[in-house]
């Protein structure tokens, strides 16, 4: 590599599953392009365990929250359903591919936290209800079926929940007059 990208800060990143990568340097791109000054910033990543905020925004303060029972330093244990913070208690709120996880009977509640928690925004990645990616979702939880012998643990949570539809996330912010913008991400 003759030249580092300034947004990603270790070289190790590039070695993420190229989706991985993707969603977390555009994270990155938006987070930058909004930033106003040079302070540090708090950030909330729900639903982030293994996840990579941390390594892409080193000079910020990141709290990772998960279901999981894990011991570390900037890491609590909670529901995305029920955040254990105050209001406007960090300036963004970041989650990556946990909103079709979530039951669409709770949706509504899980981004009423995100939004509740952050003073500035949040930036949510999910994947959408087209055509083709349900198509792709089954096909390919088929095939690992086929392979395994089981069905993905999560692509079965994505059909049994029902892909979020980009319109009921839109309904969400217009109903709470919270500005928005959509940006593609992977195919």
């Amino acid at each position: 590599m003759n030249q580092r990208d300034p947004y990603v800060p270790k070289d190790e990143l590039y070695d993420l599953a190229f989706d991985q990568f993707s969603r977390q340097y555009q994270a990155k791109l938006l987070i930058e392009a909004v930033r106003k000054d040079k302070r540090r910033l708090k950030i909330l990543d729900v639903g982030g365990n293994n996840g990579r905020t941390r390594d892409f925004f080193p000079k910020d303060e990141v709290m990772v929250v998960d279901l999981y029972d894990i011991e570390e330093p900037g890491y609590t244990k909670a529901s995305g359903l029920d955040l254990p913070f105050a209001d406007a208690s960090y300036d963004l709120t970041v989650c990556f591919d946990v909103f079709e996880h979530i039951e669409q009977k709770s949706r509504a509640t899980f981004l009423a936290e995100l939004t509740r928690v952050a003073k500035t925004g949040i930036l949510l990645a999910a994947p959408f209800d087209t055509e083709f990616v349900a198509d792709a979702e089954q096909e390919l939880n088929q095939y690992y079926h086929r392979v395994t012998g089981s069905e993905h643990r999560w692509l079965k949570e994505h059909i049994d929940n029902g892909l979020p539809e980009q319109a009921e996330i839109e309904s969400f912010f217009a109903e709470h007059k919270i500005e928005y913008e959509v940006y593609d991400s992977n195919n």
